[in-house]
């Protein structure tokens, strides 16, 4: 009898250990981030001038449109690459930016957008969103396409609500500001 209630308890653990593991979504696979390609902008510079004492880990790059620097992002001392430039990485081909324009970065939900040119579309930029907490970099789109703009026109603003504006268009919402 003690020790078939030895083992009944030994199950029971071993049950409960499995479903906290399967229901609380704990892992023990590593998974590493994907090298993903994003455009430049150039607007950045404005960025390390407004971080706040709260935020001050958080920066990005600031490549200049048509330089061979990187796009990359740091928060305190991780630094993750956003996008490569083509002209140090060409065989990345459309993955890696010749330019990068408007890239703006929300300090609050570490959130950066760009938009870059690429090799085969020079002259128009294609929009994107990279997102810190998620590792996603997202295509900026509206009713299932991806936005493009001419690099000359194209202004991006976060708004108090965490929205994103680009020219007269505003995000669907704070959570996904890359849906429009």
């Amino acid at each position: 009898m003690k020790n078939e209630r030895a083992i009944i308890m030994g199950l029971a653990y071993f049950i409960g250990f499995t479903t906290a593991f399967i229901g609380y979504g704990l892992s023990t696979k590593t998974y590493l981030a994907p090298l993903v390609a994003v455009e430049e902008g150039n607007n950045l510079a404005a960025v390390s001038s407004v971080l706040t004492p709260e935020t001050s880990d958080l920066s990005a790059s600031t490549p200049t449109p048509d330089s061979a620097d990187d796009l990359t992002m740091t928060v305190g001392s991780e630094t993750r690459l956003i996008s490569a430039a083509y002209a140090a990485v060409p065989e990345l081909g459309d993955e890696a930016h010749l330019a990068l324009y408007a890239v703006t970065l929300n300090q609050k939900t570490k959130q950066l957008f760009f938009c870059k040119t690429t090799v085969s579309t020079p002259d128009t930029c294609t929009a994107y969103m990279y997102d810190w907490d998620k590792n996603g970099l997202y295509a900026v789109g509206k009713d299932g396409a991806a936005l493009t703009f001419s690099s000359s026109t194209l202004s991006a603003k976060w708004l108090a609500n965490g929205a994103l504006r680009l020219n007269d268009l505003v995000s669907v919402s704070a959570a996904a500001p890359w849906e429009f």
